[in-house]
Order: C-alpha cells, then sequence, then structure tokens
C-alpha cells in the first residue's frame, strides 16, 4: 500500500510541476492538484507538508471562487482532517464548523459531505470527551447515511 501512495504523490507531484510551467493561469487545476498531494501526504503521515499543500490549495480557492464555495469547504474539511490527525482538537473543530457551514448552505440537508463533516465533529467531540454532544453529532451523520445507502 504505501508503494501506491508513493507513485500517486510522484504522479501528483510531476502533474503540478507541469500545471504550474505550461498552464499557471489555471489556477483552479492547480488547487485541486495541490489538494490531492496534500491527501496523499496526510495518507502517508506526512501532516506539516499535507498542510502546506492543503493550505496552499485553500488559498487558490478562496481568491478564485466566490466566498463558500464547495471546494472552499472540501479544503477547509481537509485542514481539519490534518488537524484532528495532530491531536489538534480545537483547530480541527473549527475548520470543521466552517465546512459545515459551507456544505449546509450550498447542498441539500442530506448530502454525504455533510454527513462525513458532521461525523468528523463527532469524533472530536468525542477526544474531547464531549460525549453527549458527540453522539448527537454521530447520529445525524448515520441518519444521512442511512438515507443516502437507501
Amino acid at each position: 500500500k504505501r508503494g501506491k501512495h508513493d507513485e500517486a504523490l510522484d504522479y501528483y507531484q510531476r502533474a503540478l510541476q507541469i500545471q504550474e510551467k505550461y498552464y499557471p493561469s489555471n489556477k483552479i487545476n492547480i488547487a485541486q492538484t495541490l489538494n490531492n498531494i496534500g491527501c496523499s501526504l496526510g495518507n502517508q503521515k506526512k501532516y506539516d507538508e499535507a498542510l502546506d499543500y492543503h493550505q496552499r490549495a485553500l488559498n487558490i480557492r478562496e481568491t478564485c471562487y466566490p466566498s463558500g464555495h464547495v471546494d472552499i469547504g472540501k479544503s477547509l474539511n481537509n485542514i481539519g482532517w490534518i488537524y484532528d490527525e495532530q491531536r489538534q482538537y480545537e483547530e480541527a473543530f473549527n475548520y470543521y464548523q466552517r465546512a459545515l457551514k459551507i456544505q449546509e448552505k450550498y447542498n441539500p440537508s442530506d448530502h454525504i459531505q455533510i454527513a462525513q463533516i458532521l461525523n468528523n465533529i463527532g469524533t472530536i467531540l468525542r477526544h474531547q470527551k464531549k460525549y453527549n454532544k458527540a453522539l448527537e453529532y454521530h447520529q445525524r451523520a448515520l441518519k444521512m447515511r442511512e438515507k443516502y445507502n437507501s
């Protein structure tokens, strides 16, 4: 599995070099590639590097999209995930909340992306020993997933 992550990362890095050299004005695609690199690095537990790539993707998306665009929400969620993995739960919680606000505004109320973020927030709350609140978030996420899968 490790080899596949390394291989994917190599391809993403090469894609980024090509995009930055030949298509520097296509910021949206560059942001997506930065996001993919961030996810690959996160999966390899290289969290500081991953955070840097996710931050760069977010900066581009915030520049290119209107505020509250769903891709900004995805970047916020990914940054939350990195902080979550680093056990920086307050930071993670803040990013997840911002992501949730965006996703709830632009997606149907039972959208799978919303369920994912609710689940992430529930996990943070569980780590913080706020069990009743965590349960609420997990139950909301579960309801959405059941509806989505039926």
